[in-house]
């Protein structure tokens, strides 16, 4: 797991993102480790699960991101697939990231519409259960 402690409640975000014409709803949590921005575009890069958010892809798309090979990218995503460096407790490693249609972030009652973010995916558990994308620490302001 990239993080283990016990999260209260409050500390939960909604979160809805769009790509294409699908939309997943995924419980996120402010990692304040989390700075990873996308070199191109500066734009905040948060992280999920990729089985999270499968139904965002194709069944070969999501067969590219759980290999994430640098090459071989489907063409269904040769211009949507990005690379993110990322450093994580004893290992380096480049997530491929998509940009997606649309992001919705929902707390303490409030709902945020989010055009300045990339969300990078990886195979791996981001919890125990209590959550399935990790936001960037930039979301607080």
């Amino acid at each position: 797991y990239f993080l283990s402690r016990n999260i209260s409640r409050n500390e939960i975000f909604g979160v809805e993102i769009t790509l294409r014409n699908t939309t997943v709803i995924l419980r996120g949590f402010v990692d304040t480790g989390n700075n990873l921005t996308e070199a191109l575009t500066g734009r905040m890069v948060f992280v999920a699960q990729l089985n999270s958010v499968a139904s965002l892809f194709t069944c070969e798309e999501c067969t590219f991101l759980k290999r994430a090979e640098l090459s071989a990218v489907p063409e269904s995503l040769g211009t949507v697939i990005r690379y993110i460096p990322c450093k994580t407790v004893g290992e380096n490693a480049l997530l491929p990231a998509f940009t997606p249609k649309r992001v919705i972030v929902k707390w303490n009652g409030k709902e945020t519409e989010m055009n300045n973010v990339c969300i990078a995916v990886t195979d791996k558990a981001l919890s125990q259960g209590e959550y399935e994308i990790l936001l960037n620490k930039n979301i607080l302001g």
